[in-house]
């Protein structure tokens, strides 16, 4: 008898992951992956009950709320984020994460309560606008290689920035830009297409239409 393939779907707070054993009554059954991702968050579900709305979580919801307490803030989000871009390989940013090799340490994989404690010990502030960013773009999620940052002070961490040490300091392109109070585009150009060093880029008088 054909049974309708699951895979992939949302139930409440629950993703299908594959098909899974029939219970001892032939009654068909699902792998499912619940949003918190906390250490039990993997769970066996009848089809039924996920169609009828019997069953929403791996057990962690109480009232409508996940006992974590997490759901709806941006940590919470940010942590699922950091989890989907790791291992969901039709998140849009796989290629860039799960795809290089990138993980999530053991401490945190599964573990958002492990995840807030750390955010807490490093005075994470919900209200800062703050998402969290590896210091070294090659290496992976863990306490040692990640912290908080704006999004400007990500864009300037990404693998494709360029970072140029002048005068004994080291800022990216676009942040001498800033420094020096140059345009980005044209000193950009200067120095990735016409291949000018970066202090001929920055030196040389700009065009007058600059000045007008």
């Amino acid at each position: 008898m054909a049974f309708l393939d699951l895979t992939g779907q949302k139930y409440g707070r629950l993703t299908v992951i594959e098909r899974a054993e029939n219970t001892p009554n032939g009654q068909v059954r699902w792998l499912c992956q619940c949003d918190c991702m906390g250490p039990n968050s993997l769970v066996i579900v009848r089809a039924n009950d996920l169609r009828t709305g019997k069953t929403k979580s791996c057990g962690c919801l109480h009232d409508g709320h996940p006992k974590h307490g997490g759901c709806g803030t941006h940590l919470y989000n940010s942590y699922c984020n950091m989890m989907d871009r790791c291992y969901k390989e039709n998140d849009i940013g796989y290629h860039n994460y799960g795809g290089r090799g990138i993980g999530v340490c053991d401490e945190w994989n599964n573990n958002f309560p492990a995840f807030r404690e750390w955010a807490d010990q490093n005075n994470y502030d919900e209200n800062a606008g703050l998402t969290i960013d590896r210091i070294d773009v090659n290496g992976n999620y863990c306490p040692e290689n990640c912290r908080f940052a704006t999004r400007k002070e990500q864009a300037n961490n990404r693998r494709t920035c360029i970072m140029i040490n002048y005068n004994s300091e080291t800022h990216s392109l676009k942040e001498w830009c800033e420094i020096l109070n140059l345009p980005y585009m044209l000193i950009q150009n200067r120095y990735t297409r016409c291949g000018w060093s970066f202090e001929q880029a920055i030196s040389t008088p700009l065009p007058a239409h600059y000045y007008e």
